[in-house]
């Protein structure tokens, strides 16, 4: 079995969605693998993707208070390290409910676990982001996967930025770190980001690619023009007669540092 972690969000992001899409679609050729999906939302990727799918570090924990979300997140976490350990020396798993015992199943039983592109191994979402994921959870995975002794991939990952005067940052670049430098294979979409490991000391072997999302499958033109003009209410051929040029810029809102914020713009 195949144990895959994405990045698919609460709410629906498609991006994620595309990055978890392709790489299920080069999985799926190789019949002789069972795939599992970690998810916030098990229901609604598993029937969006066609994929079982269990709930994921966020969702075992199902707190929104962001204090009491983190205090739980550290108390799950000992919990399944702890029981990942029992389990490797042959004895029962203890203080999990059914639902932390799938999860930690998952892990035990899977041939591979991967982790797919995103962008979350960063101080600004030290324990969780907005996609019900982050680098606390993320490591939190490794460390559990390494614990059954399994072969863990990271893929087109975008690492950073972390703020060099911030506690979440300083233990987050130790986590990371610690994490990264038993994961067997690295690959990151941009050279900052094989820069900033390798100034905080992950020592494997970082390569550079693209964001699985680039080897999607193209629609063919009579379907991208429905889509553009019905659905989008984009039409091509007026605005080639009026001689415009259209282009879009998407901005979300991070908040870097309390001096620094990149806002959303209105372009």
């Amino acid at each position: 079995m195949i144990l895959i972690e994405s990045n698919c969000s609460r709410t629906f992001n498609l991006g994620d969605e595309a990055i978890l899409s392709c790489n299920l679609s080069l999985l799926k050729k190789y019949d002789r693998y069972e795939i599992t999906v970690i998810s916030p939302l098990p229901k609604v990727t598993s029937i969006l993707h066609g994929v079982r799918c269990i709930h994921n570090f966020y969702a075992l924990i199902n707190e929104r208070n962001k204090y009491t979300r983190n205090l739980k997140a550290l108390w799950l976490a000992f919990r399944l390290l702890l029981n990942a350990w029992r389990i490797r020396k042959g004895k029962k798993p203890i203080l999990l409910n059914p639902a932390e015992l799938k999860f930690l199943h998952a892990f035990h039983k899977c041939d591979a676990f991967l982790i797919v592109g995103g962008g979350i191994i960063r101080s600004s979402a030290c324990f969780f982001s907005s996609n019900a994921s982050g680098l606390f959870p993320k490591c939190i995975e490794i460390l559990i996967a390494k614990m059954f002794r399994k072969p863990v991939f990271v893929g087109a990952q975008t690492i950073g930025p972390f703020e060099k005067t911030n506690l979440c940052s300083i233990w987050g670049k130790l986590l990371t770190r610690f994490a990264l430098n038993k994961v067997d294979v690295l690959t990151v979409r941009e050279q900052y980001s094989k820069m900033l490991l390798q100034k905080i000391g992950v020592r494997k072997n970082v390569k550079i690619t693209i964001d699985e999302a680039f080897i999607s499958e193209a629609t063919d033109q009579k379907k991208a023009k429905e889509i553009l003009l019905h659905v989008e209410n984009f039409d091509i051929k007026k605005l080639r007669k009026e001689g415009k040029i259209i282009v879009g810029v998407s901005l979300r809102a991070w908040t870097m540092t309390k001096e620094r914020k990149i806002l959303r713009k209105n372009y």
